[in-house]
């Protein structure tokens, strides 16, 4: 929220300064100039209100090169015991990251870090699982990158590191279905890997295309089908509602789902967000009016009909979400929505 709306945020809470973008050296910069009484307006990266209560943003800062340049997270300052207890309780997964960014151009999606992708090392992000498993006694983790599968090489490295670890981790992933085959589904596996989220979106090569996914549709059939047979958990999610989206691209999304033998698949509604290309389109064609008010009455994002992009009713909408999550056989746990879906992973 603060690096896609910040002059909003800073409107319309107390809220003094936006860190927009990555914040590690940024917000050292807030605090030192705080600190001198100098002048926040040249520091890159932010937005602040003025003296006249005007929101203002700077230049944008220069991406991070080193991500090892900052210790991790000091955890132990703070008190864990509900968080971890959580954990312990439900079996999610503790949430970390190995890189920044992603390369595709997706219309709906709003990349905080941007395309340019940034990697941490294989063993700068294992010492930190190490650090989590040995004082909090979690093993189970969450990538949380934008896209785990950017750099294969980057994901080999990863495994080998952690099948040479004297410990044992579990781990699951968000990744691009064109990025991975069962040869490297196994490889993961064998080194903890136990579920694996891809974003489908569509089985309509035209809708993503359109969406500027940058992924090849009959690829990722072929390559999420060999994943299913290493034995691994797949998740799949599809976006209803894309501006070309018609009956027969829902069509073609729910021959894929049969095709490929997804055990779930998870369809919601799009959801325009700020300082995407599909909100900015809302914007031009006067579907969105008032930022504040849209915003304001967002909900649960892809849960529902907040825009309609399409020359389809709302309840068409609806309809075709629901045939798409009633298409697969559900040998797993079902998710109603998108959201419950999220909510239960990691």
């Amino acid at each position: 929220m603060a690096s896609t709306i910040p002059e909003l945020l800073l409107k319309c809470s107390s809220v003094d300064y936006v860190v927009i973008g990555e914040g590690e050296e940024t917000l050292l910069e807030i605090l030192d100039t705080l600190e001198r009484d100098g002048d926040v307006s040249v520091i890159s990266g932010i937005a602040y209100r003025d003296e006249n209560a005007q929101a203002l943003r700077t230049s944008p800062r220069v991406r991070l090169r080193d991500l090892t340049q900052f210790p991790r997270p000091r955890y132990e300052l703070f008190d864990m015991s509900s968080y971890v207890g959580f954990l312990k309780q439900s079996g999610r997964c503790w949430e970390i990251s190995t890189s920044r960014g992603c390369y595709a151009d997706c219309k709906y999606c709003k990349l905080t870090f941007g395309k340019k992708i940034t990697f941490r090392p294989v063993e700068h992000v294992i010492d930190e699982m190490r650090f989590i498993k040995t004082n909090f006694g979690i093993d189970r983790f969450n990538f949380v990158d934008d896209n785990f599968l950017n750099s294969v090489r980057q994901v080999e490295e990863m495994v080998e590191a952690l099948r040479a670890a004297p410990e044992s981790f579990q781990f699951r992933f968000q990744g691009r279905a064109d990025r991975i085959n069962g040869h490297l589904a196994e490889r993961l596996q064998s080194a903890g890997c136990f579920d694996i989220s891809y974003g489908l979106e569509s089985g309509s090569q035209e809708v993503i295309d359109y969406m500027g996914k940058r992924l090849d549709v009959a690829k990722a059939e072929q390559n999420v089908r060999e994943v299913l047979d290493t034995g691994l958990d797949v998740h799949a999610t599809f976006i209803v509602g894309m501006p070309i989206e018609t009956e027969e691209t829902i069509a073609e999304t729910m021959s894929y789902i049969r095709r490929i033998g997804l055990p779930t698949a998870n369809a919601g509604i799009l959801t325009p967000f700020p300082d995407t290309e599909v909100y900015r389109l809302c914007k031009e064609q006067g579907l969105i009016t008032d930022d504040d008010a849209y915003c304001d009455g967002l909900g649960i994002a892809y849960d529902n009909v907040y825009v309609n992009m399409t020359k389809y009713s709302d309840d068409t909408l609806r309809r075709w979400r629901d045939d798409i999550n009633a298409v697969a056989p559900r040998d797993q746990k079902a998710y109603s929505s998108i959201a419950e879906l999220s909510a239960n992973l990691g």
